[in-house]
């Protein structure tokens, strides 16, 4: 998605019925500059301890090299802009 210069406010969200809202959301600042193309990864993790089960969302930045490295394998995600 294209953004304009400044600072911005990324969220993930997963569509996962058996965990909380905010297990399934991710969120990071992003400070877009001019020019510049920024990759970021969603990492879902499941942990299950004993009867317990933890479920999260993880949205991080990647370096571009990895960035470069990952969209030629992996598929790209939709983005919708909310206001």
């Amino acid at each position: 998605a294209s953004v304009s210069p400044g600072q911005h406010h990324l969220c993930a969200n997963w569509p996962a019925e058996f965990a909380a809202e905010w297990q399934r959301t991710g969120v990071a600042p992003l400070n877009a500059e001019v020019g510049r193309v920024y990759y970021f990864r969603v990492k879902i993790r499941h942990v299950r301890i004993k009867d317990m089960e933890d479920h999260s969302l993880d949205l991080m930045p990647v370096n571009e090299d990895e960035g470069k490295y990952l969209t030629k394998f992996l598929p790209l995600s939709t983005s919708t802009l909310k206001k």
